[in-house]
């Protein structure tokens, strides 16, 4: 059970530390929400210019995600952003080692999560990652339902926020009646906003998501890690 006997909680997970995060938290802030947002320290440390669709991409410093992201939890997404199948062990360790030893010290705080890069991993990403002591890793399968994961080093999410269900789900979530623990998990890339053909429109159907999902007293809003304590009574 969550706090305050809540059995129902809402958590975001969003990828790459891109300014659009900005006017992202600006609306989460507004409505209450708690996100885990992963980053890649290595690609922070030299902020680059992109074009996508037309659309600008850029890494944040690390400055500006000290202001951007307060209140809000960070976890790692490795240092480089590679596919982690591909490298050896070695490698796998020092990806995700160094990138939550990097984030905890400008960040201040213990990086105890993380997101795969692109989604993807194999049994030796997941020996590394027991090796650490990693908590939970969030992959990119959507399970359209509202289950904690029996492996939180597979942590599946309820859905992408351009699945087009994603308002049938919000209504199914706030209806639920159950007594057992239940997420709502969003993730994404907040660029993804911008890059798609009519920004305006993505925005705001974000926002009006946000505004449906937030503000009921049996919904506990919570970070990634905020959930896994508690699921374990820590």
């Amino acid at each position: 059970m969550f706090p305050n006997g809540l059995s129902k909680a809402f958590t975001l997970s969003y990828d790459d530390g891109t300014a659009q995060d900005a006017r992202f938290t600006e609306i989460i802030n507004k409505y209450g929400l708690k996100c885990t947002f992963n980053l890649n320290s290595g690609t922070m440390r030299n902020p680059e210019y992109r074009e996508r669709n037309g659309a600008e991409v850029t890494r944040l410093s690390f400055a500006q995600a000290k202001e951007i992201y307060a209140g809000h939890e960070i976890a790692a997404h490795t240092v480089t952003h590679p596919r982690l199948e591909t490298l050896a062990p070695d490698a796998i360790g020092r990806e995700v080692a160094d990138d939550r030893t990097s984030l905890g010290e400008v960040f201040g705080a213990e990086v105890i999560g993380m997101a795969y890069p692109f989604g993807t991993y194999n049994e030796a990403t997941l020996d590394e990652l027991k090796k650490q002591r990693v908590c939970y890793s969030r992959t990119t399968k959507s399970t359209h339902g509202f289950d904690l994961p029996e492996d939180f080093l597979l942590w599946h999410p309820t859905c992408h926020h351009k699945d087009e269900d994603l308002f049938t789900l919000a209504n199914a979530f706030l209806r639920l009646k159950t007594d057992k623990p239940a997420v709502f998990y969003l993730w994404g890339h907040s660029f993804e906003f911008d890059t798609e053909n009519n920004p305006l429109n993505c925005w705001r159907r974000f926002e009006d998501f946000c505004r449906i999902i937030s503000g009921f007293d049996d919904v506990w809003y919570a970070t990634n890690g905020d959930i896994f304590r508690a699921s374990r009574g820590v």
